[in-house]
């Protein structure tokens, strides 16, 4: 009892402290992610450990001196406030909420998605689980194992183009560079080269592409000798059955072409990656077999953090599934009514961004310094995405603090007016 609530321990706690503080900032100025420094320092069982200890030193450094004498209260009104601190930071770590939600302009959400958590989102035509992600997963009638896990991948969506072969709905596929497959009207076939290097074939043709940078382009002549070329869209998909039959890309000739279909499955290409120090910019993939009673899938699926992605078909369509963060539902409901970018008078570069929300049917702004609480819950605006002709998307971070007003902010009162008092009074002994 004694140590424990001695000086000399304090001190020693207190060079454990900078200990962890020196490597937080290194580590954090080294790997450039705030998210890598703290897993290893102050997210660390060590370090909640080290906090417990203060409690406790703080605590017994106070009952040591019972009985409490007039010349203790200064002493003990302080050692009181940094006990209330400390509390609130176990509640908060505990029983409160840190999440993200990312709402594009005109839509609303109850839902945030808790950082650095992974789950898989299992849906059929009837309901939605969401399962936390382990080895093995068992639900009613369905078995997931996990059979791979790469911290990093890159990936890509497919459409006409996968691997080595061309694939257009109707058609068997075909090779890149090969010999053309004809149809009524035209040769078609894909190839490795860019747009501008195809030469005129003497004849009507389709070429589909994929450039060095993995964009497919339609590249279609017709008998005249004109041509017409096409980018395909990363947004632009056809979506069969709600998803349940997969989802395709397609291809439209003008309207002087022959009226011919092109529709091709997309896909998801991935290939691990050796992973960087900035977790925050990891995209994690897996790799997971499901099966029920009659028959089994083998699944890859790469990271969704904000779940805005595709839910990918298994099991001849029968569910659905997807790769992302736990979520958590809010008791309050937001909606992104508008959300915009202002610039410095004159230039295009950005000053600050703005949202104008209704919270739970109550009209507020939130901006990069502007913050609004509901309930005790806080949304602060950390991004705005404007992808070129689509909806602006706000990503709004969300922290509730359920013991703020009841240890936190009176601990910081006290603690101040102890801190007053001590220097106030004369020394006691």
């Amino acid at each position: 009892m004694k140590i424990l609530g001695s000086v000399y321990f304090a001190i020693v706690l207190i060079a454990l402290t900078l200990l962890f503080v020196i490597a937080g900032t290194f580590l954090e100025s080294w790997s450039g992610s705030h998210t890598y420094a703290a897993y290893f320092t102050y997210q660390s069982p060590v370090f909640q450990l080290l906090l417990g200890l203060y409690f406790v030193n703080i605590l017994l450094a106070t009952l040591n001196r019972l009985p409490f004498k007039l010349r203790h209260i200064p002493f003990v009104i302080t050692h009181i406030g940094l006990l209330l601190l400390l509390a609130g930071v176990f509640c908060k770590s505990y029983f409160g909420v840190q999440g993200a939600m990312g709402i594009a302009e005109g839509s609303g959400s109850s839902q945030i998605f808790l950082p650095n958590t992974y789950a898989l989102l299992i849906e059929d035509r009837e309901k939605r689980q969401l399962v936390p992600l382990k080895k093995e997963m068992h639900l009613e009638g369905l078995s997931i194992t996990l059979l791979d896990w790469n911290p990093h991948a890159e990936t890509r969506f497919e459409g006409f183009i996968k691997g080595d072969l061309g694939h257009i709905l109707g058609l068997p596929p075909f090779e890149i560079d090969g010999p053309p497959i004809n149809t009524t009207h035209y040769a078609i076939r894909a190839t490795k080269k860019s747009p501008e290097s195809i030469s005129f074939p003497g004849e009507a043709a389709l070429f589909f592409i994929r450039d060095e940078e993995q964009k497919q382009h339609l590249v279609a002549y017709d008998k005249m000798g004109e041509m017409f070329t096409h980018t395909f869209d990363d947004q632009a998909f056809l979506i069969f059955d709600k998803g349940f039959g997969g989802y395709g890309v397609f291809a439209e000739l003008p309207t002087h072409f022959p009226p011919i279909e092109l529709i091709a499955p997309l896909s998801l290409a991935s290939k691990p990656l050796k992973p960087h120090r900035k977790k925050e910019d990891l995209l994690p993939r897996v790799r997971i077999l499901i099966s029920d009673e009659t028959r089994s899938d083998v699944l890859t699926l790469t990271y969704d953090k904000f779940a805005t992605g595709f839910k990918w078909p298994a099991l001849n369509g029968k569910y659905l599934l997807r790769f992302q963060s736990l979520e958590k539902t809010l008791p309050i409901h937001v909606r992104l009514r508008q959300a915009r970018q202002i610039n410095y008078p004159g230039t295009l570069q950005p000053y600050s961004f703005e949202s104008d929300l209704l919270v739970d049917g109550e009209e507020t702004t939130i901006s990069m310094n502007h913050v609004h609480e509901k309930n005790g819950y806080r949304f602060y605006l950390a991004n705005l995405v404007t992808p070129p002709g689509a909806a602006k998307r706000a990503q709004i971070v969300v922290n509730y603090d359920p013991v703020k007003y009841i240890l936190t902010y009176p601990g910081a009162i006290i603690l101040a007016v102890g801190m007053v008092l001590l220097y106030l009074r004369k020394r006691y002994v």
